[in-house]
């Protein structure tokens, strides 16, 4: 939890996301793991495509850059 994702949406649009628990989602920028984007993004690397359902249509996206991931930084307490 709490790693931070830029996103390279379909319509060539960035997004930097954070993946958290709901009790964690405080803004906009804040993706719950219960998410289909969320789900969507565990697991999965730099440079590899994503499809997540937004409740309206499917979605793509490329997983441009992990920005934060704690467990890489030992930071098991986040």
């Amino acid at each position: 939890m709490n790693s931070e994702i830029m996103l390279s949406l379909e319509n060539n649009r960035k997004q930097k996301i954070k993946i958290v628990f709901p009790r964690d989602v405080k803004g906009p920028d804040d993706v719950s793991i219960y998410t289909p984007m969320g789900a969507a993004c565990l697991g999965a690397h730099e440079k590899s495509q994503i499809c997540f359902f937004d409740g309206h249509s499917m979605n793509r996206a490329i997983i441009e850059k992990v920005l934060f991931q704690p467990e890489k930084e030992k930071l098991f307490s986040l």
